[in-house]
C-alpha cells in the first residue's frame, strides 16, 4: 500500500517562553490556528513531539556548549543576562532549553515518520528556530540547529546518502552552512536578504561565491538578494533556473525545508526595514513589552493579508476510461450524471464527426467537456482520459475551454518524437531534442529551464497534458513531469492518452493523486547541441517571457569602469564586490599571480597555518584558510591570548559585522601596544583584516611569530604584488606595488636567541651529514644495550619507538610497554609515541621541542 498523508507536529509546550521582540509564541500559535481554521490540520496525521536526547544534539553541537545550555533553567536573571552576552543576537529564558529540545525532537519525529513510511511528507511547527545556531554558540534566536540535527540523524539512523536542505528564511542560515560546508552528502541552498553584506548576519560568506570547502565545494548555494521587495517572479526564477536543476542532478534521498516566517508576503521586515530583527532583549524590559506587543498586533493586522480561500475539491482525481480498464485505487471513474447539452453535442458532431456518426466517439468527447466543466467548478481537481484519438480529444478540450469557460487560459503541453510543423511564436513553442524525449537529461533541462518558467508566467486555469503514442517518455520521467505541472492551475491538470497506453494509467493516476514519482537517478550533462539549442530558444523568447531571463542586463557602471580602468595591470581580475567603493576610497588587494608564488604558498600553509594549528591545538581550533578563518577576530584573539598569556575582555562568539570589528579592535590594540615599542611598523588595521586582506593578515602573523620567537623557520625574501585601487571621479584607478613580507633570517630573528641548528642551516648546510653521523653514533651507544642499531635517523625515528626507548635509557628507567605502541600500526599510534617521547623529555627538564609530533612522522 502506498504511503499517503502529511504529518503535522505541534505542541503548545514550545510556546511557553516569551521573547520580548519578534520571535514570540504567536509565530507558532497563529500559524497553527490558521491550519485549524482552514481545515488543513484535520486532514493531516498528528504526530506527537518528543525531546531530543543528548546524543541527538551532539550530532551537531559540542559537548561543552550543550552542558552550558543545560544550566540555563537554574540561572538567575543576572546569570542569564551574562550568559546571553557570550553569544550574538540571542536571548535566553529559563524555559528555552526545554523548548529547544522539543524543537529539535519534533524535527527528528518528522524524519522518523517520513523515513519509516508512516507519512509521505510533513511539517513541524517549532520554536525556537535553529538555522543560525552553530556548533558551540547560540545565535539569532536559535539555540540548537534543528534542521542540521535532523540531517545528521537521517544519515546516521537511516543511512541516507544525500540530503537537500532548502532554506528560504529572509536571513542566511549560516549555522547550517558552517555545519555542512565540507560535506558533499548535504546540499544546502539558501536564498536570503543580503544587501551587499549590510543585512544581518552581515557575513561575507553569505554571498553567492561561498560554495563550500574541500570535498563540499559546490554543495553550498547562496542566493543573496541585494535589493529588497523581491516578488514571486524573483523566487520562481531562482527556483526554476537554479534550485530545481541542481536538486535533480544531486538526486537527494531526503529534502528538508527551513520555512522562515519572515520571508513571506506581509512581513514588515521584508520590504523596508533597514535594521536587523535579531536583537538582544532581556527580561528586564517587561514594562515595555505590553506596549510593543499591542503595536505589533496592530501592525500585524495591517501587514498580513487574509490569504485567498482554497476549498479542496470533493474528488481528487477522476478518470474517463473504457469499461475494460480498471480504475486505480484512490481515483473515481467519471461518468456525467447530467444529460449532455444538445447544443454542445451538435457542435461536437459538426466539428469532429462530419464523415460519420460514431456514437462512442461522440460520447467520449461529450464526457470530456463535462469533465472540464466539473474541474472548472472545482468539483474535481485533476483528470485522466484514455481516448482513441488524442489529437481530436485535445482539439475538443481546447475549443470547449475557450468557448464555454470565459476568462480562463489553458496550457497545452504535448510530447512527441516527431518534428513539429508549427511555427514558433509567443504562444506556440516547439522544442526539439537530438534524441527526443528519450534523453532524460536534455528533457529535464527543457522542462525546468523553459516549460516551468513559461507556465508559471502564463498562469493557466487548466493544464492539458498530452502523451502521444510516439513520445518515447519512460514512466519515471512522465510521473516527474505530471507532478511538477500540478503546481499550476491549483492542480487542475487533465491528461489525455491513447487507448492502447493502458499500462500508463496506474503510474499517471498515482502522480495525479500526489504520490511521489520514482527517482530519475543522478543525471549527466545534456548533449552539448541540445544545451546550445535550448539556450538559443530561451534567449529568443525572453523578450516576451520575463521568467526566462537569467542574466542581469543593467550591470553597474562602476563594474564597467573597473574593466576599462586606465591603470589596471594586464591579467588582474577585480571581484565585482570590490568595485562598490565610495568616492576617494582606497582598497588594497593581492594580485592573483602572487598566490601561485611557491615561497608565498609555503609561508602560508607550511609555516603560518601549521604554527597556528599547533599553538591552538588545545582549543580544538583548526585553521584551513587564513582569509576565511582570521577575519572575524576569533582565531587572532585565541592566538594572542595563548602567546602573551593575557586574557582579553571580548565576547567569545560574534557574528554581526559590528561585533566582529569590535573584537578585532580590542585584539589589534593589544597587539599594537605590545609591538610598537619594539619598532614594528603597523601594516594592518581593523578594516583590512575584516575585509580579508591577506597581505595585512600575513604581516600581522609574521610579526607575532617573530616577536614571540615561534618555533618555526620563516622562508626568506617572500614578496608579493598587490593592486592598490583608488576611486577618483567615478573611475577605478589601479597601481601594482611590490610588498616584502619577510627579509633575511638575521634581520627577522637577529634580536632573539637562536640555537646552533639555526646557525648550521643558515651558514653550513653542507655539514649536516657530519652532524647526522655524530647523532647516529650517540644514539647507538645507548640503543645497542637493547641490541638495536640505527642507520637512518629519518626513517627509524619516525614512529617514535626508538625515541621513547632512548629517553628511558638516558634517564635510566624502564618505560612500561603499556604507555606506548611498540609496533605502531597506524598514523595515530605513531603520533602518540612521539608525543609521549616529548612528554618524557619535558619531565627530564628539557624545553618543549619546537617540532610537532606530526612533523616528525
Amino acid at each position: 500500500m502506498k504511503t499517503r498523508g502529511t504529518a503535522l507536529i505541534y505542541d503548545e509546550e514550545m510556546t511557553k517562553y516569551k521573547l520580548l521582540w519578534i520571535e514570540v509564541p504567536e509565530r507558532l500559535t497563529v500559524s497553527h490556528e490558521a491550519l485549524v481554521k482552514s481545515g488543513l490540520a484535520d486532514r493531516c496525521v498528528s504526530v506527537p513531539v518528543r525531546e531530543a536526547t543528548d546524543a541527538d544534539i551532539l550530532l551537531v553541537h559540542s559537548e561543552e556548549y550543550l552542558e552550558a545550555v543545560k544550566k540555563t533553567p537554574y540561572m538567575t536573571l543576572e546569570d542569564l543576562k551574562e550568559f546571553t552576552l557570550q553569544y550574538g543576537d540571542v536571548y535566553f529564558h529559563p524555559n528555552i532549553y526545554h523548548c529547544a529540545k522539543l524543537a529539535a525532537g519534533a524535527a527528528l519525529q518528522l524524519v522518523d515518520s517520513v523515513m519509516t513510511g508512516k507519512v509521505r511528507n510533513g511539517m513541524a511547527l517549532v520554536r525556537p528556530p535553529g538555522h543560525h545556531s552553530m556548533r558551540s554558540a547560540a545565535n539569532g534566536f536559535c539555540v540548537f540547529n534543528n534542521v542540521a540535527i535532523a540531517a545528521q540523524y537521517a544519515k546516521q539512523k537511516y543511512g541516507v546518502k544525500r540530503v537537500l536542505i532548502v532554506d528560504w528564511d529572509v536571513h542566511h542560515g549560516q549555522g547550517v552552512q558552517y555545519c555542512f560546508e565540507d560535506d558533499p552528502s548535504v546540499l544546502y541552498f539558501s536564498w536570503h536578504r543580503y544587501e551587499h553584506q549590510k543585512f544581518w548576519p552581515n557575513l561575507r560568506e553569505s554571498d553567492y561565491d561561498s560554495v563550500g570547502k574541500e570535498k563540499g565545494a559546490g554543495f553550498n548555494i547562496n542566493v543573496p538578494w541585494n535589493k529588497v521587495g523581491m516578488k514571486n517572479g524573483d523566487y520562481l526564477s531562482v527556483f526554476c533556473h537554479v534550485l530545481l536543476p541542481v536538486a535533480y542532478e544531486f538526486c537527494p534521498d531526503l529534502v528538508l525545508v527551513c520555512a522562515g516566517f519572515d520571508s513571506a508576503i506581509g512581513d514588515p521586515e521584508l520590504p523596508t526595514s533597514d535594521i536587523s530583527t535579531k536583537r538582544l532583549k532581556l527580561a528586564e524590559e517587561e514594562e515595555e513589552r505590553l506596549e510593543k506587543v499591542e503595536e505589533e498586533e496592530s501592525a500585524e493586522e495591517e501587514a498580513w493579508p487574509e490569504p485567498p480561500k482554497r476549498v479542496a475539491p470533493p474528488i481528487r482525481t477522476a478518470l474517463l476510461l473504457p469499461d475494460d480498464v480498471a480504475c486505480p485505487d484512490g481515483c473515481k471513474r467519471f461518468s456525467s450524471s447530467d444529460d449532455p447539452n444538445p447544443a454542445i453535442v451538435n457542435k461536437l458532431r459538426e466539428t469532429f464527426l462530419k464523415d460519420g456518426d460514431d456514437s462512442d466517439t461522440l460520447n467520449t468527447l461529450s464526457c470530456l467537456t463535462a469533465l472540464v466543466d466539473n474541474m472548472a467548478k472545482n468539483e474535481i481537481c485533476s483528470g485522466l482520459a484514455l481516448v482513441r484519438d488524442v489529437s481530436m480529444a485535445m482539439m475538443c478540450v481546447v475549443q470547449h475551454a475557450a468557448a464555454a469557460l470565459s476568462n480562463r487560459k489553458t496550457l497545452l503541453v504535448q510530447f512527441s518524437n516527431k518534428q513539429s510543423e508549427e511555427h514558433e511564436c509567443k504562444y506556440s513553442i516547439p522544442v526539439c531534442l537530438k534524441k527526443g524525449c528519450r534523453d532524460v537529461s536534455g528533457f529535464t533541462q527543457a522542462v525546468l529551464g523553459l516549460l516551468l518558467p513559461l507556465a508559471y508566467e502564463y498562469d493557466p486555469s487548466l493544464v492539458l497534458l498530452l502523451r502521444m503514442p510516439d513520445s518515447g517518455l519512460c514512466d519515471g520521467v512522465w510521473q516527474q513531469l505530471t507532478g511538477l505541472l500540478q503546481g499550476l492551475a491549483q492542480g487542475h491538470t487533465l491528461v489525455l492518452m491513447q487507448e492502447d497506453e493502458k499500462a500508463c494509467v496506474a503510474p499517471t493516476a498515482s502522480s495525479l493523486l500526489g504520490d511521489p514519482a520514482p527517482s530519475l537517478g543522478q543525471l549527466h550533462a545534456p548533449l552539448p547541441e541540445d544545451a546550445e539549442a535550448l539556450e538559443r530558444l530561451r534567449h529568443r523568447l525572453q523578450t516576451d517571457w520575463k521568467l526566462l531571463q537569467t542574466a542581469v542586463s543593467d550591470l553597474q557602471e562602476e563594474g564597467k569602469n573597473a574593466i576599462n580602468a586606465p591603470m589596471l595591470p594586464s591579467g588582474t581580475d577585480i571581484h565585482p564586490e570590490d568595485t562598490l567603493m565610495e568616492e576617494n576610497a582606497e582598497r588594497i588587494m593581492l594580485d592573483p599571480t602572487s598566490r601561485e608564488n611557491l615561497k608565498f604558498k609555503d609561508l602560508l600553509k607550511v609555516v603560518l597555518i601549521d604554527w597556528i594549528n599547533s599553538e591552538l591545538e588545545e582549543d580544538r581550533i583548526i585553521v584551513k584558510d587564513l582569509e576565511e578563518d582570521c577575519y572575524d577576530g576569533q582565531v587572532l584573539q585565541k592566538l594572542f591570548e595563548k602567546l602573551s598569556g593575557r586574557k582579553l575582555n571580548v565576547a567569545e562568539v560574534t557574528q554581526s559585522e559590528i561585533g566582529q570589528k569590535q573584537k578585532l579592535q580590542t585584539v589589534l590594540e593589544a597587539v599594537n601596544e605590545l609591538l610598537r615599542p619594539h619598532g614594528w611598523t603597523i601594516e594592518w588595521s581593523v578594516d583590512s583584516i575584516h575585509s580579508k586582506n591577506l597581505v595585512a593578515i600575513v604581516y600581522l602573523l609574521v610579526a607575532l611569530a617573530m616577536h614571540f620567537q615561534a618555533p618555526i623557520r620563516l622562508p626568506e625574501h617572500v614578496s608579493v604584488q598587490v593592486v592598490i585601487v583608488k576611486k577618483r571621479e567615478g573611475i577605478l584607478q589601479t597601481a601594482l606595488v611590490t610588498k616584502e613580507l619577510t627579509s633575511t633570517t638575521e634581520m627577522m630573528m637577529g634580536r632573539f636567541e637562536r640555537d646552533a641548528f639555526d646557525t648550521l642551516l643558515d651558514h653550513a648546510p653542507d655539514k649536516l651529514n657530519v652532524v647526522k653521523t655524530s647523532l647516529i653514533t650517540f644514539v647507538n651507544k645507548h640503543l645497542n644495550k637493547l641490541n638495536l642499531e640505527v642507520t637512518e635517523l629519518e626513517s627509524q625515528f619516525a614512529d617514535g619507538v626508538y625515541l621513547v626507548l632512548l629517553m628511558g635509557l638516558l634517564e635510566d628507567y624502564f618505560v612500561p610497554l603499556y604507555n606506548f605502541f611498540l609496533t605502531p600500526e597506524n598514523f595515530e599510534q605513531k603520533v602518540h609515541n612521539v608525543q609521549f617521547a616529548f612528554e618524557l623529555m619535558q619531565d627530564g627538564g628539557l624545553k618543549k621541542p619546537k617540532a610537532r609530533p606530526e612533523g616528525i612522522l
